[in-house]
């Protein structure tokens, strides 16, 4: 009789997930609370300060790697953001989220160190591309308030945490202008190691590590299949004026781009977890709020790269 109310293993249901596991009673004290809060803004700001920072820049990059691809500096590192975000976030759920926000920043780190030092600019790309890594340690420190703050504080942390997020897009453009003007595009990379080497052990010894843990696979056939779809696009539409908008070679980029497009969707259709869940981007609401996104963030980030070309430009001698 005994036997049979066993119930086989695959059979059981899955172990539920404590959301308070690692959550602070309302009695813990205010300065732990601000001082996790503090820690988790200034870690939320490393990535955006290095996408933002560069656009003031690139004059002088473009000049000293003697390059037409100097905006490669920037889409890469919102390439690897996009293609990157959800395995860091499920690494988190999986390993513990602080120990994935250092990592992320540790690599932020090494990759201002090597766009500073390096004469190549393909390493300088990669030091780039490093630095994007950086961007997803905002949405492990969202999954952190989650985790870790009171209930009834949740919300308020959310929503500094994103006051965070708009302060640092708003100075990131003087604090750039001030390094080109002074010490050049180096010491600006130099400013972006240091503040990554001050909150490295400020998130090490004041945030306590999430005890929630989430078992996810990764989707990595989605990752390399996204990846390679924007990439060989960018690379066609950035190289086509000069090999040729009717070239073969930028025919076939695009096409493959296309393709790679085409196989990420099927892909992630299929998988039962999959790197986004197409039906819920397909969705009216989200579909709306996306595009609402895109329109109200594409302005910025256009008048952030070209008020700097502007302002630079080499002023027009008087007609005689």
């Amino acid at each position: 009789m005994a036997e049979e109310l066993l119930v086989p293993e695959e059979k059981q249901a899955p172990a539920r997930i404590d959301p308070d596991a690692s959550r602070l009673t309302p009695h813990t004290s205010t300065a732990k609370i601000a001082g996790i809060l503090a820690t988790l803004v200034l870690a939320m700001e490393c990535g955006p300060m290095a996408a933002t920072v560069f656009y003031p820049a690139t004059p002088e990059i473009a000049a000293h790697f003697r390059t037409t691809q100097v905006a490669w500096g920037a889409t890469i590192v919102t390439l690897t953001a996009a293609c990157l975000t959800p395995l860091i976030a499920k690494l988190g759920d999986k390993v513990g989220k602080k120990k994935v926000t250092v990592l992320v920043m540790v690599a932020a780190l090494a990759g201002s160190v090597l766009c500073a030092v390096t004469p190549s600019f393909g390493l300088f790309i990669a030091g780039r591309g490093l630095e994007g890594l950086s961007i997803t340690a905002a949405t492990i420190s969202y999954g952190l308030i989650r985790d870790l703050m009171p209930r009834k504080l949740v919300p308020v942390a959310m929503g500094l945490l994103g006051t965070g997020l708009g302060a640092g897009a708003i100075a990131a453009p003087f604090i750039a202008g001030a390094f080109v003007d002074g010490p050049g595009y180096k010491g600006l990379f130099w400013f972006l190691a240091a503040y990554s080497l001050v909150v490295i052990p400020m998130v090490i010894f004041l945030i306590p590590e999430s005890s929630v843990r989430v078992r996810r696979r990764f989707d990595l056939g989605g990752v390399v299949l996204l990846g390679a779809a924007a990439g060989l696009i960018l690379v066609a539409l950035s190289e086509g004026g000069k090999w040729g908008w009717g070239s073969g070679r930028t025919i076939a980029f695009l096409v493959l781009g296309v393709l790679a497009g085409v196989a990420f969707v099927q892909v992630e259709n299929r998988v039962s977890e999959p790197m986004f869940g197409m039906r819920l981007l397909r969705s009216p609401a989200m579909a709306m709020t996306f595009t609402i996104a895109f329109l109200g963030l594409f302005p910025v980030m256009v008048f952030t790269y070209v008020m700097p070309q502007i302002a630079e430009t080499p002023q027009i001698p008087d007609r005689k």
